[in-house]
């Protein structure tokens, strides 16, 4: 056994998932396969020798594994010809493309397309690089990085524009949506404070404008930790709002991939929260 700090379940049985810890506990990537609802035992492994692997992300074609690390990312690609995946690290020239960005990553995710990788740093900073060449493409860094350290990212997945939205979550307990292309700033949720009297309110804001969303009864002074760009084709943002009282909830913000088109709403109003 070990820690799970990453999980990846593509189409199909196959789900990745990878941790590790040290201290006898072997830092690796874990296949196996979901068979009536139960995972069965590994199926496959590769071992990452002494980095441990707190998040991964699998291309869209299926063919490589991208893992945050402590200083960096690293990159296998995988081989599905037969039943079970064979992993493999790149060497040579892609190797020294990866092993040239430096920094502890926090979260990291493909556009639909698997043109393009987001990868969210501790520092803050905030990164799109073409894939596979790691070209920068979008930098949040130093006088412009985010103000802590990074928990989610992903791309919107609106089939007219897919990955055009860039969603972040911080360590502070907020989100930010970022046309990237553009280095714009769409749109920041932020948890109303207490001292403001304001602790059952999400803050919905664009530029001078403020949507003032009130959370249910007993949902007060959240944490926006995790998000997903729904799957659905409403362009809706999915959020997990952390409460020291209710626990976790889902709160739903209608057409946030639309932001900044002209179907879209000035700012995402808060559909529900469960």
């Amino acid at each position: 056994g070990m820690p799970v700090y990453g999980v990846a379940w593509p189409e199909g049985d196959v789900v990745y998932m990878c941790g590790g810890g040290g201290m006898g506990i072997k830092n690796r990537l874990v296949c196996a396969e979901s068979r009536k609802g139960q995972l069965t035992d590994q199926v496959a492994e590769f071992q990452m020798g002494n980095d441990c692997p707190m998040r991964l992300a699998l291309s869209p074609n299926g063919k490589s594994v991208v893992f945050a690390m402590s200083d960096g990312i690293r990159r296998v690609d995988q081989d599905t010809k037969g039943r079970t995946p064979k992993f493999n690290e790149v060497s040579g020239d892609l190797a020294a493309k990866v092993s040239a960005i430096k920094g502890e990553v926090k979260a990291l995710a493909f556009t639909p397309d698997g043109a393009h990788l987001a990868l969210g740093f501790a520092s803050g900073e905030l990164r799109v690089v073409e894939w596979p060449s790691l070209k920068p493409k979008f930098l949040l860094s130093g006088a412009t990085q985010l103000p802590d350290a990074v928990r989610d990212v992903d791309f919107s997945v609106q089939p007219d524009a897919p990955g055009r939205v860039l969603g972040v979550t911080v360590d502070d307990g907020t989100c930010e949506l970022w046309d990237w292309d553009k280095t714009e700033l769409l749109c920041r949720l932020s948890p109303g404070k207490l001292r403001q009297k304001m602790e059952r309110n999400v803050l919905v804001s664009r530029g001078g404008d403020t949507l003032v969303q009130q959370l249910p009864r007993g949902v007060e002074r959240v944490q926006l930790s995790k998000l997903r760009f729904a799957r659905d084709g409403s362009g809706d943002l999915l959020t997990l709002a952390n409460s020291p009282v209710a626990g976790g909830q889902l709160a739903r913000w209608g057409g946030a991939a639309l932001l900044g088109t002209p179907a879209g709403p000035a700012l995402p109003p808060l559909l529900s929260c469960r």
